[in-house]
């Protein structure tokens, strides 16, 4: 059991390193070729060109800096996605346990309190993360189904790639 929990600890590790910004970047593709938002008129990623996105967006987000993709819902999507599975993986705590650990570890870093409430399931509690984190993502500029999609796409990368 020690065994298993350490190589499992070691594959988390390497995703953190390797995995994340490719994961957030195929995450901002996929929400780009899904709908049309004006994430760039906030001035995020102002750098690219929102009009030519669609047919080189790879290469586009090839040449964002990996700090640069921390500022977007996507990253937030990943990053709680990863702690999520991690924690479920690693402890034997439950789902409003581990979205108050992340809440208060959230609150430590600067955040507002707010998105962790009882009854919560992953994709409500990450939605209401990037709702409260990133006024421009209204419903009109990325709706609940896409982030739930983006949700659902991280999840499985990340139990396919680390929790095996």
């Amino acid at each position: 059991m020690f065994f298993k929990r350490l190589r499992m600890a070691a594959r988390i590790v390497r995703f953190a390193k390797e995995g994340r910004s490719v994961l957030i970047r195929e995450l901002l593709w996929l929400r780009f070729g899904r709908e049309s938002i004006p994430y760039f008129q906030a001035g995020i990623l102002d750098h690219l060109d929102a009009g030519k996105i669609s047919e080189n967006i790879s290469d586009h987000l090839a040449a964002v800096f990996d700090s640069e993709l921390m500022g977007t819902p996507e990253a937030t999507i990943v990053i709680s996605v990863e702690t999520y599975w991690s924690r479920k993986a690693l402890t034997k705590l439950t789902d409003s346990e581990i979205f108050q650990e992340i809440e208060n570890f959230r609150f430590a870093l600067g955040a507002a309190k707010g998105a962790a409430t009882s009854g919560t399931d992953l994709a409500t509690f990450i939605t209401r993360i990037i709702r409260s984190e990133n006024p421009e993502c209204t419903p009109e500029n990325i709706s609940d189904e896409t982030i739930r999609a983006l949700i659902e796409v991280a999840s499985d990368s990340y139990k396919t790639h680390v929790l095996k």
